[in-house]
């Protein structure tokens, strides 16, 4: 009976353990978080187009117009989201991709040597490596 009791208190003791770690790690890698988003355009690694956007607040469909290297391309933005409307590409793989809402999932054009991401804001603001 003892050693039932010794494996409940260490079951628990494991899940309560495991899920400060989930909700530490995903507060940290900003999963859940409110904070505002800045929308870059980079064009032939040149940035052409930054914008602060908010999450979840009702905002108005912006389009944005642009002359690439294969023609033109219109990039929409909805509240924190953005998406390639439109390009004049071959293969349109862009704009097949749909929305993007988050820094882990870029939108890239080959043929227009384009690349749409998110940022966090507070990510200009982070040290990426530290040199003497």
């Amino acid at each position: 009976m003892k050693q039932k009791r010794i494996a409940v208190f260490l079951i628990l003791l494991l899940s309560a353990a495991s899920l400060l770690v989930w909700f530490r790690v995903g507060t940290i890698s900003g999963v859940g978080s409110s904070s505002a988003k800045k929308l870059v355009i980079e064009q032939e690694n040149v940035i052409i187009y930054e914008a602060l956007l908010t999450e979840g607040e009702p905002q108005e469909t912006k389009r944005l117009y642009f002359t690439g290297l294969a023609g033109e391309y219109v990039v929409e933005t909805e509240g924190g989201k953005v998406r390639m409307l439109s390009a004049q590409c071959p293969d349109k793989l862009c704009v097949h991709q749909g929305w993007s809402s988050h820094r882990y999932n870029p939108i890239i054009c080959l043929p227009q040597k384009v690349i749409i991401s998110i940022e966090d804001v507070a990510d200009d603001e982070a040290v990426d490596v530290l040199v003497r």
